[in-house]
């Protein structure tokens, strides 16, 4: 058990860290972001859903149309900047300095994503009391996509930038654990070549999402304690906001979302994983992803001009227009070819297969294809935006690491596994039997999937038999 609550620990550590580099990692401040905008006001005032006193900015309010910016974790209105200026000659343009952050007051309050979009809820029925345009980075992205399945009458259009949470906090850690391990590599590339690609990499990025499911204490139900968060997260907002977003469930959110929606990601994110923007295109009836090749986490102030571009054009477009954009899977066509992986490295499958089977084979890739069935064997694995169709068993594991990411599979049995380790995010699963039909010595983390129609966001570690 100790040894299972540091693990917890570390796992607790890494999101909040990483979290709250997010707003440090972005580009530097210019000057001129620090400079006012001419006819931008300020007013700060008492809001009822934290009881504290929260700073809101806005100009040009006599345009018939608004925009509304929230920002991210551990930054301010200010970072908004750049969108201001370009939208303040057309629209009525709103941002404030959440609570917990900026001007605005701070204490031990659940920064939850689900609070705060109470708060901005408070601050638009006030100040606009009519439908508008959304736009939300980081921890924001994840506020205003809560925000637009509360209260779905009230958004028009819906931009989301380098959303924080939506995959489950274990994956997320992981991933996060697997960043860290490839920077160690590049350091250290000279004395060990192709680290990185050592099956090592993923085993211990493994071990920091294992046999948590028996923790002493759920840290939601801590932060829903003031007196934990001051004993676990100092009371501090930075980390309460970070954990909160970090264990968020946003299934219905994001699956249930009518809202026309621009996905905006940075090619360099280091801080919020792409998978995120992929599962969201994916699921999200009606989005579309756009990726900044020159950016990292903080887009719109990395490449303002390109996002700026980007923001105003899915607001102008007609939802015509906005239609052609959305993702859709290709029609599933059988196939009588046979693919194969043994002994080789980063090998990729697209297209229809009957089967694919592969041994010993690191970094094999699957996208964008229907297959009937899969067979890994000491296989590290990755599906993305594919579909697996079969009456039988759809993937089959032997000692191997599989990520499936926005993909489907219909089967009696989805996944039969040994051994292995299983990170599923954005799946939808048609099954008769079972989910996952284990034979020991396996883990399975699932972020925002679906089985039968169900939400499946969880974790589960497989020590003896059994199934889900």
């Amino acid at each position: 058990m100790y040894k299972k609550f540091i693990l917890f620990l570390f796992v607790m550590l890494v999101l909040f860290l990483n979290n709250a580099q997010a707003e440090l990692t972005g580009a530097v401040q210019k000057s001129v972001e620090k400079t006012l905008i001419p006819g931008l006001s300020k007013n700060c005032e008492p809001e009822p859903v934290f009881n504290g006193q929260a700073c809101i900015y806005e100009i040009n309010k006599k345009a018939k149309e608004t925009v509304v910016l929230v920002h991210g974790l551990n930054a301010e209105a200010r970072r908004w900047h750049a969108q201001i200026v370009a939208l303040k000659d057309r629209y009525h343009v709103i941002s404030f300095d959440l609570p917990g952050f900026g001007q605005s007051s701070r204490g031990n309050e659940l920064y939850s994503p689900t609070n705060y979009a109470r708060f901005v809820r408070y601050v638009t029925k006030k100040y606009i009391g009519k439908p508008f345009y959304l736009v939300g980075h980081s921890m924001g992205g994840a506020i205003a996509l809560r925000y637009s399945a509360m209260y779905p009458a009230d958004v028009k259009r819906l931009v989301l930038a380098d959303v924080g949470g939506v995959l489950h906090q274990y994956s997320y850690a992981k991933s996060i654990a697997l960043k860290w391990f490839k920077v160690f590599q590049s350091i250290t590339n000279w004395a060990i070549p192709g680290f990185e690609d050592m099956p090592m990499m993923h085993e211990l990025a493994n071990t920091f999402f294992q046999n948590l499911d028996w923790l002493p204490i759920d840290v939601r139900d801590a932060l829903q304690v003031p007196e934990l968060r001051r004993i676990i997260l100092n009371g501090n907002s930075i980390p309460i906001a970070s954990v909160a977003v970090s264990t968020e469930d946003f299934s219905g959110a994001i699956r249930n979302n009518q809202t026309p929606t621009l996905i905006i990601w940075g090619a360099y994110d280091l801080v919020t994983p792409i998978r995120t923007g992929k599962i969201l295109q994916v699921r999200m009836p009606k989005a579309y992803l756009k990726v900044l090749s020159r950016s990292a986490h903080s887009t719109m102030t990395d490449q303002p001009e390109e996002f700026n571009k980007l923001m105003l054009a899915h607001i102008e477009q007609t939802d015509s227009e906005l239609s052609h954009q959305h993702w859709q899977f290709s029609l599933f066509e059988n196939s009588k070819r046979v693919g194969k992986c043994v002994n080789e490295l980063e090998k990729t499958f697209t297209g229809n297969y009957l089967r694919i089977e592969l041994e010993n084979c690191r970094k094999a890739i699957i996208k964008n294809a229907n297959i009937g069935l899969i067979v890994a064997k000491n296989t590290s694995l990755e599906i993305e935006t594919s579909q697996i169709i079969t009456e039988d068993i759809g993937i089959t594991l032997f000692d191997s690491n599989l990520d499936i990411t926005s993909s489907n599979i219909t089967a009696n049995i989805a996944i039969q596994t040994v051994r292995s380790y299983i990170d599923v995010a954005g799946f939808d699963f048609k099954i008769k039997t079972a989910t996952i039909n284990n034979f020991g010595q396996s883990s399975a983390v699932f972020s925002v999937s679906m089985v039968n129609g169900k939400p499946l966001h969880r974790y589960k570690d497989f020590t003896l038999e059994g199934q889900i």
